[in-house]
């Protein structure tokens, strides 16, 4: 315990966490030396060094898995505590290691579905009353209390949880949707832009893993009436352009650079192609996208740039199309709107004669957007 705790060298941490790990059920009777590996692995697995961190992890799982009665608690626990004391700051150059302590954190929600619940409760109720004490004070200091990077962080990580185990973990669906739709919405302001589109994809994610309808179109439909996509550009420089992904507010100079709105317009065409692909064969869809298409048909009107008029056309003869698909569908359909379980099969039966156009963009564009990411790497 000495030596792990105050050698620095990773390649021997590393050695010794593994070593360690083999002796885990020997730990059973000895609480004190129990809690401080268990504490010093957690210290581990927070640093930047690839080798221990992975060894340290290792070690707390084995904890937790070969020792639940005494250790699932305090190890599920310090997983999400060091995540969130990592997860304050996010740039680039740390980035990798906070998804890697996220993707860690949600393989342990996984050891024990009945404790992760608990925890997840706790943490969303913790969440909640962020976002309602933002909403009743309406203060500075209560927005940037949500409108950070540990708490969006957070919302990341049980969306990521919720969505790897939907149905044990169902009744925190809503609440969790509920938060994302309140911070979507707690600051119009054009700069928050980044953070509202990284939270309509967390609620896309949500509804498709629980085949629910989320409300997401009309917060994707404000963001194309954004005033600043019909002026005219404002140079600056390529490189001082941030990356969608890594930011959560930008500067108003940045606002008019054409290379941002650019990211922008394409990562709503993208957003809303996927909330509108999850019910490309709903009997529903043509009411679903009724007002989506009206408002993308004003907007490709009132562009004065063709990118936008060319994605935008794009989209809307997606929606058309698919719209044609499931009507003529419809048409032959002999069920009234209330009956649930011929609405399934309608769905079922649309799908199984190939994807609906709409869903077929939705898939073009998120390979896109991926290229577009690697790019930026």
């Amino acid at each position: 315990l000495h030596l792990l705790d105050k050698v620095t060298d990773p390649s021997m941490q590393g050695y010794i966490l593994k070593r360690l790990r083999h002796s885990v059920p020997f730990l059973k009777d000895f609480d004190k030396i129990r809690r401080k590996f268990i504490a010093v692995s957690l210290k581990i697995f927070s640093s930047d060094e690839d080798e221990p961190r992975v060894q340290a992890i290792l070690f707390v799982r084995a904890c937790a898995v070969v020792l639940p009665a005494l250790c699932l608690d305090p190890c599920l626990k310090g997983v999400y505590r060091s995540f969130a004391a990592a997860s304050k700051f996010f740039s680039p150059t740390s980035a990798p290691g906070i998804r890697f302590m996220a993707t860690c954190a949600v393989e342990m929600y996984g050891i024990d579905l009945g404790a992760t619940y608990q925890h997840a409760f706790v943490a969303i109720k913790g969440l909640a009353g962020q976002v309602r004490q933002a909403l009743t004070s309406k203060s500075k200091e209560s927005y940037k209390e949500v409108y950070c990077w540990q708490t969006i962080n957070a919302f990341e990580l049980w969306a990521t949880v919720l969505v790897a185990h939907p149905s044990d973990l169902e009744p925190l669906f809503y609440p969790l949707t509920q938060l994302l739709l309140g911070a979507c919405t707690l600051v119009g302001s054009p700069s928050f832009i980044p953070l509202r589109l990284k939270c309509v994809r967390m609620l896309n994610e949500l509804a498709r893993a629980r085949n629910m309808y989320v409300p997401v179109a009309p917060m994707l439909l404000e963001v194309l009436q954004w005033k600043d996509l019909g002026t005219k550009p404002k140079p600056v420089p390529a490189n001082s352009i941030p990356d969608l992904n890594l930011r959560l507010r930008v500067g108003s100079s940045i606002l008019r650079a054409s290379s941002f709105q650019e990211d922008v317009v394409d990562t709503t065409y993208e957003l809303l192609s996927d909330h509108l692909a999850q019910w490309g064969s709903h009997p529903g869809f043509l009411e679903i996208a009724y007002i989506p298409l009206l408002r993308l048909r004003a907007f490709i009107k009132a562009s004065n740039k063709d990118r936008f008029k060319r994605g935008g056309r794009q989209l809307c003869q997606a929606i058309v199309d698919t719209q044609d698909r499931v009507g003529k569908a419809r048409n032959m359909a002999q069920f009234s709107p209330k009956d649930s379980a011929s609405i399934v099969q309608f769905a079922t039966d649309l799908e199984s004669a190939g994807p609906a156009p709409i869903a077929r963009l939705a898939i073009t564009l998120r390979e896109q957007a991926m290229q577009r990411m690697k790019m930026r790497s």
